[in-house]
C-alpha cells in the first residue's frame, strides 16, 4: 500500500492502520525518510516516545537537512525531556529556515520548559510576527509575559490574539481570566473562566477558579456548584474542598464545612511555595479554625520559602518528615477560638522545635480580649476597658443594667462584625435572649474627638516596635476604614498623612511611650493594635492582637499615600526575619 493511503488513515487518526502501512513500506525500503518521519509521528501520538525518537533519528540521519524530520525530532525530545537535544534541532531547522515559524514556536516553548524566559519570549515574538494566527504561540508568550508581571494590557492583546485564532481554545480563555483576576476585573475574569468551561467542560482549574471568583462576586451558590464539580472530577484536589469549606461555613452549614475541612487535611496537611534563590525557609502553623493570620502580603516570596502546615492534622512523626526550615512562625492569631484539636500536637512539636519560634502560642492567648486588660491595664497613660466573656446567657451578671451603655461582641468575629451597643436595660435583655455562642461584653467609652467625628488609629508592632497603619474618621462611633468615608473628604486623608509621616507630632511623646511599652508587653513579633486619645490625653486601646491585616492599596486609589508605610512594614518585616535568623 502507498504512503498516501498511510497518510489519509493518519490525518483521520487511525493511527493503527498508518503505522501498519508505514511499517510494511519500510519492511521493503528501509531507508525511506518519508515512512521514517511519519511513523516515528504516529508512534509518538501513540505514547511511545522513546520509539519515537529512535525512529526519527534514524530518518535524521539518512536525511540531515530535512526541515521536517528536524521538527518531528524536536517535538519528541521535547516530549521526552531532553530540552537541550531539542534546542539543538530546532537551532538547526531555523538555520535551514530562518523563517519558519513552526521551529521558533518549538524553541520558544523548549527555552520556555528550561526556565529560560526572555529567551522564550523573544523566539515565541518572532513566531507570532511571522504567523499572527499561531494561536498556541499566543498563548505561550501571554503565559511567559503574566507570569514575568508584564503590562496587563499586552498579556491581554496576545490572550486575544489567541482566542480570535482558536475560539475552543479553552487554556486562552483560562489565561485571560487569570490576566483580568489579577488586574481585578472580576465579572471579566468569570466570563472568561465560564468560556473556557465551556470549550472544555473537565477543565478543573477553570472550574477551580471559576468557583473563587463567584465567591467573591457574592454568589456563593454558583460558588458551591463549581468547587462540587471540581471534586467530582478530581476528588483528590485539596483545594477546592479548603474553599468549599469556607463557602459552607459562611452559608450556615457548619457539619458539612467540617466534613470537607477533615477530608481536605486528612489528604495533605502541609503545602509547600518554594522560589528560586529564597535564602530562608519559614514553617508556619495553622489550625482549621477561623482565627488563622491572614498572610497573603506579609511575606516576600521571592525572599522567602513558604511551609503552610496544618498542624491540627499532623500525626506523631510528621515534624521529622517536613521539608527543611529555619524558622517558625505560629499564625493562629485568636487564641479564642483556635480548635481543641491543635492542642496536642502543637505541643509536641513545640517541646521538639529547634528553630526560633515567632509569635509563640503562649503570647498569643494572652491577647483573647478578655485577657488583653489584665495584661495591659497597668501601663501609664492607657485607659481599657474591662472584658466579660460569657459563654452563654446563664453566665451574665446580674447587675449589668447599672453599667450601661455596653458594648457585645461574638468571640468569632472581626471587623465589627455582631458589634452591638446596648444601652437600656431591654437591650441588655434581647441581647440575652439572643445569645447563641460565646460573646464579650464590656464598657462602651465616648471617645470623641472635640470636632464631634470618632479616631481609630492602627499601629502595627513588628518585632515589639510600632509603625504607622491607618487613620479611621467617621461620623459613627463604629470606625471602619473603609466606610468612614475616608477617600470622599480630602481633610481626612490630609490628617491621615500627617499620621502616617510623623505619628509623634499627632499622637504627642506620652502617646508614643505608651505604644513602645505595649509593643513591649505583647512581647510578639507581629501584632496590630486599634486605639483612639481620650480628650484627657490618655491612649483608649480597643484590641491588640496579631489578626490584624496589612495590605496594600490600589495604584489608582485615593489611599494610595498608604503604600509607602505598607512597603515599610514589610520591609521590617522581613528584617525582623533575617535577624531572627541570624540568632538576634
Amino acid at each position: 500500500m502507498s504512503l498516501q493511503t498511510a497518510l489519509a488513515h493518519h490525518q483521520a487518526g487511525r493511527l493503527a492502520e498508518a503505522v501498519a502501512i508505514y511499517q510494511r513500506i519500510l519492511e521493503v525500503s528501509p531507508d525511506d525518510v518519508e515512512a521514517l518521519r511519519w511513523l516515528g509521528s504516529a508512534v509518538g501520538q501513540m505514547g511511545d516516545i522513546c520509539a519515537a525518537v529512535s525512529l526519527l533519528s534514524r530518518a535524521h540521519a539518512l536525511a540531515p537537512d530535512h526541515v521536517e524530520v528536524l521538527l518531528s525530532l524536536a517535538t519528541m525530545q521535547r516530549a521526552a525531556q531532553a530540552y537541550e537535544p531539542a534546542l539543538a534541532c530546532y537551532e538547526q531547522a531555523l538555520a535551514l529556515r530562518p523563517q519558519s515559524s513552526v521551529a521558533l514556536y518549538g524553541k520558544g516553548t523548549t527555552l520556555q520548559r528550561m526556565g529560560r524566559a526572555q529567551e522564550a519570549m523573544a523566539a515565541l515574538r518572532l513566531a507570532v510576527a511571522l504567523a499572527p494566527d499561531h494561536a498556541q504561540a499566543h498563548l505561550n508568550l501571554a503565559d511567559l509575559l503574566r507570569e514575568s508581571g508584564a503590562d496587563g494590557a499586552a498579556v491581554q492583546a496576545h490572550y486575544r490574539h489567541a482566542i480570535a485564532a482558536a475560539p475552543a481554545l479553552a487554556a486562552a480563555h483560562y489565561g485571560l481570566g487569570i490576566a483580568l483576576y489579577q488586574q481585578g476585573c472580576l465579572l471579566q475574569a468569570r466570563d472568561s473562566f465560564a468560556q473556557a468551561v465551556a470549550c472544555r467542560q473537565d477543565f478543573v482549574p477553570a472550574l477551580y477558579n471559576l468557583a473563587l471568583v463567584s465567591r467573591q462576586l457574592g454568589r456563593p451558590q454558583e460558588a458551591l456548584a463549581h468547587y462540587r464539580r471540581v471534586l467530582e472530577i478530581d476528588p483528590e484536589h485539596v483545594d477546592a474542598r479548603i474553599n468549599l469549606s469556607a463557602v459552607l461555613r459562611e452559608e450556615g452549614l457548619g457539619a458539612e464545612a467540617r466534613e470537607q475541612y477533615d477530608q481536605a487535611y486528612r489528604r495533605k496537611n502541609f503545602f509547600t511555595k518554594f522560589t528560586p534563590g529564597a535564602r530562608k525557609t519559614v514553617l508556619i502553623l495553622f489550625d482549621a479554625g477561623t482565627g488563622n493570620m491572614n498572610l497573603t502580603h506579609l511575606f516576600d516570596t521571592r525572599a522567602t520559602n513558604l511551609i503552610d502546615w496544618m498542624i491540627e492534622y499532623a500525626p506523631p512523626g510528621q515534624q521529622a518528615q517536613l521539608p527543611p526550615y529555619d524558622l517558625v512562625f505560629n499564625a493562629m492569631g485568636d487564641s479564642d477560638i483556635t480548635t481543641s484539636g491543635v492542642t496536642e500536637p502543637l505541643t509536641r512539636f513545640i517541646a521538639h522545635c529547634a528553630c526560633p519560634v515567632l509569635n509563640p502560642p503562649d503570647k498569643v492567648s494572652r491577647t483573647a480580649r478578655h485577657r488583653l486588660p489584665g495584661l495591659l491595664s497597668d501601663i501609664a497613660n492607657l485607659a481599657i476597658a474591662p472584658v466579660r466573656r460569657y459563654a452563654d446567657a446563664q453566665d451574665w451578671d446580674k447587675d449589668l443594667d447599672a453599667r450601661l451603655p455596653l458594648l457585645l461582641r461574638p468571640i468569632h468575629t472581626q471587623g465589627g462584625e455582631g458589634l452591638e451597643r446596648m444601652t437600656t436595660p431591654e437591650d441588655v435583655r434581647r441581647q440575652r435572649e439572643r445569645q447563641q455562642g460565646p460573646v464579650y461584653v464590656f464598657p462602651f467609652i465616648d471617645y470623641r474627638s472635640c470636632d464631634g467625628y470618632w479616631r481609630k488609629y492602627r499601629v502595627i508592632f513588628i518585632d515589639r516596635q510600632p509603625y504607622p497603619y491607618h487613620l479611621g474618621i467617621s461620623r459613627d462611633w463604629m470606625v471602619h476604614y473603609y466606610t468612614a468615608d475616608m477617600g470622599d473628604h480630602a481633610w481626612k486623608l490630609e490628617e491621615e498623612k500627617r499620621f502616617l509621616q510623623d505619628p509623634r507630632a499627632v499622637l504627642g511623646a506620652a502617646a508614643m511611650q505608651t505604644l513602645r511599652e505595649i509593643g513591649a508587653r505583647l512581647d510578639l513579633d507581629y501584632a496590630g493594635i486599634d486605639f483612639s486619645l481620650l480628650p484627657d490625653g490618655r491612649m483608649l486601646v480597643f484590641e491588640a492582637n496579631t489578626t490584624m491585616l496589612v495590605h496594600p492599596e490600589k495604584a489608582d486609589g485615593p489611599y494610595t499615600h498608604k503604600n509607602a508605610y505598607v512597603q515599610r512594614i514589610f520591609a521590617a518585616f522581613e528584617a525582623m526575619l533575617v535577624k531572627r535568623l541570624a540568632g538576634s
